[in-house]
């Protein structure tokens, strides 16, 4: 029962702070929303993100990351989700929680992505913890994001490349 009123709590929380906040949507309400944020749909959004206003997310997982103002992401986006260290004796937080009591030893050391103002990301993109995506960058559909992005560069593959500059035309 305290776990549902908690959770209630939250998600009424980050109801004030979101425009259209989707009932499918579990933000966290130690998240760092401004108000102006739009859910659109089915998105998680943890303690460990912070939100700039005008920025509208469709669907997908935003862990360790500072995401701007007016971005546009789109469905199935994961943004800096937890990492394994694989230099350490287990890769499994289970194992490494049962034999050394610390689940975090089996995971790297959380390093946000920054995804800077204006940015779109396409659909299906996975970007990495401590990448810098620059303003009004593009990330095309299906990308993987390894390394940092530049200001008004497209970029698109697995591993993510320069595909070319934005050509900005003023209307």
């Amino acid at each position: 029962m305290k776990l549902f009123i908690a959770f209630t709590i939250g998600w009424l929380k980050s109801y004030l702070k979101v425009d259209k906040l989707s009932f499918k949507a579990r933000v966290s309400p130690k998240a760092t929303i401004e108000k102006g944020v739009y859910s659109l749909g089915r998105v998680v959004i943890s303690s460990h993100a912070k939100i700039g206003k005008g920025t509208y997310i469709n669907s997908g997982i935003i862990d360790s990351a500072s995401i701007g103002q007016f971005c546009s992401i789109s469905y199935n986006v994961m943004i800096g989700l937890r990492e394994h260290e694989h230099g350490f004796y287990t890769m499994s937080p289970v194992l490494a929680a049962i034999k050394y009591n610390n689940a975090d030893l089996a995971n790297k050391p959380r390093v946000p992505a920054i995804i800077e103002d204006e940015v779109w990301i396409g659909a299906n993109v996975i970007v990495l913890q401590g990448v810098k995506i620059g303003t009004g960058a593009v990330v095309g559909a299906g990308s993987v994001v390894t390394k940092s992005i530049p200001s008004m560069e497209i970029w698109g593959g697995v591993p993510a490349k320069k595909i070319s500059d934005r050509d900005i035309k003023i209307r």
